[in-house]
């Protein structure tokens, strides 16, 4: 490896841009236009200097009302495409820079990642050592949350800590942060919370120059980067038009293993080469960080230490996304190619649609489109029935490899924007009923995103596929609390008493799990449902794990209301 020091000096002269510095830094000269409570998002540029993939950008970014965002192209080094479009903030009319910054929530897990790897390589860890190894209690991750003594920090990395360790991928973001006892004891630090910002100042950001990277929200007097800072907005079912987070540097000023690092996307170029070019980890590290995590029964996680890893056409790709209330984030690199995309929003718009929990980056239009530009010509092509196939907002074509994932993807942002706002009613069931006759192989498979999508329906004519798809989900004996939980309530919705109740007793049945809100929910109804026909000890078990399994995640008055469930 060379040395970081001379390997940063040699990046300052990469990293440029290709094309018009107006679609860089200039941008959307026409946004300072007045806004009203319905006019709160620019126009995304002007299509007729636009490259196809910022098109497709543009067309995905309007549908979903983002207030504003950043996204890019590193190849080789160089930011080879660049948009920086809407507002940075709305109520001052401040166009959306290149250089804001913005929370990028979980893709902090990524650099925690690259720092174990880098803790293990120095051996002063190893990812099997117990969690209980390091002083993970005194920053208030409590005993009551590590319920096996057995869990590894490999099993937090891989997020297979819940239930039995490594029996099962369950995404948990706050569960990282029992990596946080790792940074104190490595760094030496127990003041406050300072450790991981400390290690990742020390070992990321200072050696690879990354100056418009903070580690928790900037204090008052950081004036730099506060300056810089996007104003994050709520943009939901509960606020139809886009709302300031208030709240966001209250709960955001502390940096833990899982969240709170703040940065800009010239600095995710340096991390993104840093990463091609082996000058964090040697590649030895970094392919033990990105290998799918090989679970207890033999199966292949999604998820490797850190990084969410899948192939796509043959293209080995790593990714992760990162969701907050008013903001996401998703980096996508492609190794072999040395290209990595980029993308911030200052909302959740980017990552709540799009179950990317379940570890298939194609569920994310925007990672289809970006990842479209990059499969050969003479990969085999989609193949669609007869009937006329639906233009994609992406405007993926059906002879992309690419096309049936790029429209499942939009059944995802469709069903958002019809639960969320009312828009695209009907369009998602549209696009699922043309998915089934041009892909049936598909709904023989235990495929989360699909059955997903499916089961977020109320429509009788999908219980075939949803049947044939439940039973190869359950035969994977693999589980995941969303999953199961959701069957049970599209066969709710539907009217299939007995085959919902089978699915919540098979959730319930489950121990380990309950800091999933779907867990808590399927003890509540499974519990309800007991107490109604009589069953009052077992019901009242049932809302008590409920309660338990609350203690760590949600409010006393939770706690008390199922009490009061089991009154008589």
């Amino acid at each position: 490896m060379v040395t970081i020091k001379s390997w940063a000096l040699h990046l300052s002269t990469r990293i440029e841009t290709r094309g018009n510095d107006h679609n860089a830094q200039g941008l959307h000269q026409n946004v300072g236009r007045s806004l009203t409570s319905c006019d709160t998002n620019p126009s995304f540029g002007e299509a007729g200097d636009a490259s196809p993939l910022k098109n497709q950008i543009k067309g995905v970014a309007d549908a979903l009302r983002f207030p504003g965002f950043v996204a890019g192209v590193v190849r080789g080094g160089r930011l080879v495409d660049v948009q920086a479009e809407g507002f940075a903030d709305i109520e001052g009319k401040l166009p959306m820079q290149r250089d804001n910054i913005f929370n990028v929530a979980s893709l902090t897990k990524t650099f925690t990642a690259v720092m174990m790897m880098q803790f293990q390589r120095e051996k002063r860890l190893n990812i099997d050592d117990y969690v209980l190894d390091y002083p993970f209690l005194s920053v208030g991750f409590s005993s009551d949350r590590l319920l096996d003594a057995n869990t590894r920090l490999k099993h937090v990395l891989s997020h297979t800590s819940e239930g039995t360790p490594g029996d099962n991928f369950v995404y948990s973001g706050s569960r990282y942060n029992f990596l946080y006892g790792v940074f104190e004891s490595m760094s030496g630090n127990k003041q406050h919370y300072q450790a991981v910002s400390q290690e990742l100042s020390h070992r990321i950001l200072q050696p690879l120059d990354m100056q418009g990277t903070v580690g928790g929200y900037p204090g008052e007097a950081d004036k730099a980067h506060r300056a810089k800072l996007v104003t994050p907005y709520l943009l939901d079912s509960n606020h139809k038009v886009p709302v300031r987070d208030e709240a966001m540097p209250g709960y955001s000023s502390t940096l833990f293993p899982a969240t709170n690092v703040f940065t800009c996307l010239d600095d995710l170029v340096k991390y993104m080469t840093a990463l091609d070019d082996n000058v964090l980890i040697p590649a030895e590290y970094y392919n033990l960080m990105t290998t799918p995590f090989v679970l207890n029964g033999g199966s292949r996680s999604p998820y490797g230490l850190g990084w969410s890893t899948q192939v796509v056409s043959n293209l080995k790709v790593h990714w992760h996304y990162g969701w907050g209330d008013s903001y996401s984030a998703l980096i996508v690199r492609v190794p072999e190619k040395k290209t990595s995309f980029v993308l911030l929003v200052n909302s959740s718009g980017a990552s709540a649609p799009f179950t990317l929990q379940y570890g298939n980056v194609l569920a994310s239009p925007f990672a289809v489109a970006f990842l479209n530009t990059l499969i050969p010509k003479s990969a085999p092509a989609a193949r669609p029935t007869t009937d006329p196939a639906p233009n994609l907002l992406t405007g993926i074509s059906p002879e992309s490899p690419l096309f049936l994932d790029a429209l499942l993807s939009e059944v995802l942002l469709d069903q958002y924007m019809e639960t969320s706002f009312g828009t695209f009613a009907g369009q998602a069931n549209t696009l699922l009923r043309y998915l089934v006759k041009a892909a049936p192989e598909r709904f023989r498979r235990a495929d989360w995103t699909l059955l997903g999508a499916l089961t977020s329906t109320k429509e009788k004519d999908f219980s075939g596929p949803v049947r044939a798809m439940s039973r190869a989900y359950r035969e994977s004996a693999l589980f995941h609390p969303d999953v199961s939980s959701g069957i049970a309530d599209y066969y709710a919705r539907i009217g299939e008493g007995e085959q919902s109740t089978e699915w919540l007793r098979d959730t319930v049945r489950r121990s380990g799990y309950g800091e999933e809100p779907t867990m808590r929910r399927a003890c509540v109804e499974r519990g309800s449902q007991l107490l109604r026909s009589g069953q009052i000890s077992e019901g009242r078990q049932l809302l008590w794990k409920a309660a338990q399994y609350g203690r760590t995640t949600e409010s006393e008055s939770y706690q008390q209301g199922l009490i009061s469930k089991m009154k008589p």
